[in-house]
């Protein structure tokens, strides 16, 4: 009896695997577009907001904190691209008072007073000096951020990162 022989011709293995090696050069390539993003994301510029004297010079008593954060582009946090620094002259406590909240960019820190109704009753507006962050203190950010929001999967909570 003839042995069979189940190999195929050099050229049709080649054309077998070819499909593969696609889907996984595509699935490479993907992979790498996804880790290019994050990197970005994590590790990029500060977002755009609306933190500066213009936006500052906007914002009215009696405003609400939702049209001060629409207006700044952000809730409250910093979103300084590093680390910054300048003399805070303490914000006196304004008539009606019952919550202050802090908006920091690359431009300025401006912090807004509110009353129970959460309406504006009081702000100010701080210049910055802002030393850009090193790779080291990006990895740092990345990590805390990414601790986070591991612990808030864990523990089901919503946590919102800035």
């Amino acid at each position: 009896m003839k042995e069979q022989n189940n190999q195929l011709p050099a050229g049709d293995k080649a054309a077998q695997r070819s499909p593969r090696r696609l889907r996984v050069r595509l699935l490479a390539l993907t992979l790498l577009i996804l880790l290019c993003i994050a990197a970005h994301t994590w590790f990029g510029p500060a977002s755009r907001t609306n933190i500066n004297i213009v936006s500052f010079q906007q914002i009215r008593k009696e405003m609400t904190r939702q049209e001060v954060e629409k207006l700044l582009g952000a809730p409250p946090g910093d979103y300084t691209s590093g680390s910054s620094s300048g003399s805070l002259l303490a914000l006196p406590t304004a008539p009606g008072e019952k919550s202050r909240y802090d908006w920091a960019s690359d431009e300025g820190l401006i912090t807004v007073a509110f009353d129970k109704d959460d309406r504006v009753v009081g702000k100010q507006y701080l210049t910055v000096s802002v030393t850009p962050e090193t790779l080291g203190g990006r990895i740092r950010r990345f990590l805390r951020r990414l601790r986070l929001v591991a612990s808030a999967a864990c523990s089901g909570a919503d946590v919102v990162v800035t």
